[in-house]
């Protein structure tokens, strides 16, 4: 198996370094002791009384020629509250890591979406941390848990089928945790903390929301586009056209692209639609034939670099590690979270709410539910954020990138443009009727509209299942379709479980 491979872009953090062939090691404040394969970025600034390591990279909107050590030097480093630092990277994109320490306290962040998988457990006394629970595991020989309510769940479809479709911050292994969005974590403690969020007092008018958040979105593919080569998926759907409008000043500088998945003929409307459009815009598209399925050694190395891998994606992550090996691959996950993706309710019983997202009545689920419904209600305006939205971005939404991220780390470097606080955080502070219908594309059509408005006039999701949503959506029965559906995909996916070890 290659060694470059395994575990790329990994990390582990604790007292002492590990042994992995080829890593590199670092000394940081607090005697801890810093292990990473040598493609994950680490950059360091110290001054006399903190220091502050990131690992991966981070984007100013604000400053796109900023480097990821100009950011480093720009933030509040010294401060003894934890959330003047936190509001300093408010604007802060890109997927990363930030650790920092001074005399006041010694903390880990993740950026908004925890698109960097952190996992982290109590270990003799001292705090470990790791990209994902199993190397925690194979380093500190931790079991799986034992308990029976706890291995009750890990056991069920709901985990095996859907790698990060699984409710809690718990992993399989015994008191390993994985730090949700909108928290930090104590160094010294290993207590996972919940900062406060600097949401606005008041409402913001939809048009102000939809010029910040496009600014944002454009001028983060910008920092990117200064640093790497970028690579962008554009398919018939709104995600990758709003994209698009945010790249129309750079445009000719991206390798534009779409898959083949399936084979998919000329005629399907994710390969018609954008190359007529690229076509037209006079922009290089290029059509991508699925690949052929992978050496044996990727394979290998594919499936232990997560916890649980999903095969089925193995074609697109190999052609990324044969082509564009150097690149950022630049997609849209967290831009979902504009979407309604659960019916709304205002009862906040953890049984009802775990109906309303799909998630087993477990005695485990429930108990976990509890307990961060309460947290959430004493942390958010009820009024101004659905409970609903807020399970969606930290818990689905964090477990749905952060394991797509890691799996695609043995290939390529992915950014999410719109993961910052301050691009979410807009989405949740105009009125609430702008964000009460299920699946509705009003920032996505305003978006474009604002960035680039002649893509408007090419079809967005022409086919048959986009026509039958919003008919169901019309009829109000979507979200009852959608949890049939779901509890259907739990049981195809079964045929691509497995727990890495």
């Amino acid at each position: 198996m290659p060694n470059q491979l395994l575990f790329r872009r990994q990390f582990v953090l604790g007292r002492q370094p590990v042994k992995m062939e080829g890593w590199n090691h670092f000394s940081l404040a607090g005697d801890l002791a810093l292990s990473s394969h040598p493609d994950l970025n680490v950059v360091s600034h110290t001054d006399e009384k903190s220091s502050a390591t990131l690992l991966g990279y981070m984007l100013d909107a604000y400053h796109p020629e900023y480097s990821d050590k100009d950011i480093l030097c720009s933030l509040p480093l010294q401060t003894p509250d934890i959330d003047v630092l936190v509001r300093s990277t408010r604007c802060l994109s890109g997927r990363w890591l930030l650790i920092c320490h001074n005399e006041s306290f010694h903390i880990i962040l993740t950026d908004a979406g925890s698109c960097r998988d952190l996992y982290f457990t109590t270990h003799k006394g001292s705090t470990w941390c790791a990209s994902q629970p199993h190397l925690l595991s194979k380093h500190l020989d931790i079991p799986f848990w034992e308990d029976e309510s706890i291995t009750g769940y890990f056991e069920l479809e709901n985990l095996k089928a859907n790698n990060y479709k699984w409710t809690t911050n718990y992993s399989p292994y015994k008191d390993v945790y994985r730090l949700l969005p909108n928290h930090c974590l104590d160094l010294k403690t290993a207590k996972s903390l919940r900062y406060s969020q600097d949401i606005p007092s008041g409402l913001i008018p939809l048009h102000r929301v939809i010029e910040e958040n496009c600014h944002i979105l454009s001028n983060t593919i910008k920092a990117a586009n200064n640093r790497y080569d970028l690579i962008l998926g554009c398919t018939a759907g709104y995600d990758s056209r709003v994209l698009l409008a945010a790249c129309r000043d750079i445009a000719q500088d991206l390798f534009f692209y779409v898959y083949q998945y399936n084979r998919m003929g000329a005629d399907h409307p994710d390969i018609s639609v954008p190359e007529r459009m690229f076509r037209e815009l006079g922009i290089p598209f290029h059509i991508i034939p699925e690949t052929d399925i992978p050496d044996e050694s990727f394979t290998s190395a594919f499936a232990q670099n997560t916890l649980i891998p999903r095969f089925p994606v193995l074609p697109v992550v190999y052609h990324q590690y044969k082509h564009f090996p150097q690149s950022v691959n630049v997609s849209e996950n967290i831009l979902s979270i504009i979407k309604v993706a659960y019916q709304r309710s205002d009862n906040y019983d953890a049984r009802a709410f775990a109906t309303l997202c799909h998630q087993p009545h477990h005695e485990f689920i429930l108990d976990w539910l509890s307990d961060w419904i309460a947290d959430i209600r004493r942390s958010f305006p009820m009024d101004r954020i659905n409970l609903t939205d807020l399970y969606y971005w930290e818990v689905h939404l964090a477990n749905l990138v952060g394991t797509g991220s890691t799996e695609q780390d043995i290939a390529i470097e992915e950014l999410s443009p719109s993961n910052s606080r301050a691009f979410l955080l807009n989405c949740f502070s105009v009125h609430p009727d702008y964000h009460t219908e299920p699946y509705s594309y009003v920032f996505h059509d305003k978006m474009i509209s604002h960035m680039w408005k002649e893509l408007l006039s090419y079809p967005i999701n022409p086919d048959r299942m986009s026509r039958l949503t919003d008919l169901l959506r019309k009829r109000n029965l979507l979200f009852r379709t959608m949890a049939v559906n779901t509890r259907l995909k739990h049981y195809r996916r079964q045929l691509y479980a497995g727990i890495s070890r």
